[in-house]
């Protein structure tokens, strides 16, 4: 059954409960640990994101993680299409109340590219601000589709548990990867490296993981150097997800950057 039985879903700002929640099993994602973001709310944030999508087509959320950039989120969700999958951003809450600090200090984009070689475009007319910290590597996922699970309430329907889920595995070692013939789930496990845990971190709140299976890391033991997730810090409840849609991920700048 994809409900699971009832589990600790972590304390958030939207004060997650022991809940019967829907379990998210979809096998390479990313996940992206919301919070308040210049004085707006997650609820809000996301409502505004979708609102975008109805006028525009289409919406740009500001990434800042370091775990990730515009080519790396560009070739997840082109090998996501190769596998014939759609490519998600799942929307989590953080692992504590408050843990997620509002980043009050921010600049609205006015441009965008989707690689360097590209000349710098406008946002389309009717979009709502896209704001953040602008530097040269300033990036947006681009979604053509926001679902919201959550709302100010706190009522929450799905889960992820990041005990089922592991960071991407490295498969370079493998012949048939290097030249563009294999994929992040490589038939030879023994050309892979071992599953390391999620690890999300200040500075890494936006990353992609892949699911290894239900309750994998409460079975084995975490590679040396690396931690698992806290049993209490484990399951995520989900605000929302949205769908990445091409060129999947952008670079972006404030007006004066163009020049």
């Amino acid at each position: 059954s994809d409900v699971v039985r009832r589990i600790l879903v972590c304390t958030s700002v939207h004060r997650w409960k022991m809940a019967e929640a829907v379990r998210v099993r979809d096998a390479d994602i990313i996940v992206c640990v919301i919070g308040p973001h210049g004085g707006e709310a997650e609820h809000v944030a996301l409502a505004r994101k979708r609102q975008d999508i109805e006028t525009c087509g289409m919406t740009y959320w500001y990434m800042g993680s370091n775990a990730l950039n515009t080519a790396s989120i560009q070739q997840f969700a082109r090998e996501q299409a190769e596998r014939s999958r759609q490519a998600w951003c799942y929307f989590i809450a953080p692992a504590r109340k408050g843990g997620a600090k509002d980043t009050k200090a921010t600049t609205s984009a006015t441009h965008y590219r989707a690689s360097p070689e590209d000349e710098w475009a406008p946002f389309p007319e009717g979009l709502t601000s896209v704001g953040g910290k602008m530097s040269k590597r300033a990036c947006a996922m681009v979604f053509d589709r926001m679902e919201i699970f959550a709302s100010e309430d706190g009522d929450g329907s799905r889960v992820v548990d990041l005990w089922d889920y592991s960071m991407p595995r490295d498969t370079r070692t493998c012949p048939s990867h290097s030249e563009g013939a294999c994929s992040a789930e490589c038939a030879d496990e023994s050309l892979q490296s071992p599953p390391t845990p999620v690890r999300i971190a200040m500075g890494n709140s936006t990353l992609r993981i892949q699911h290894t299976g239900d309750g994998y890391w409460s079975q084995h033991a975490a590679p040396a150097g690396a931690r698992r997730p806290s049993e209490k810090t484990r399951a995520r409840g989900v605000l929302g997800r949205a769908r990445l849609s091409e060129p999947y991920a952008v670079y972006i700048c404030a007006k004066d950057a163009t020049r």
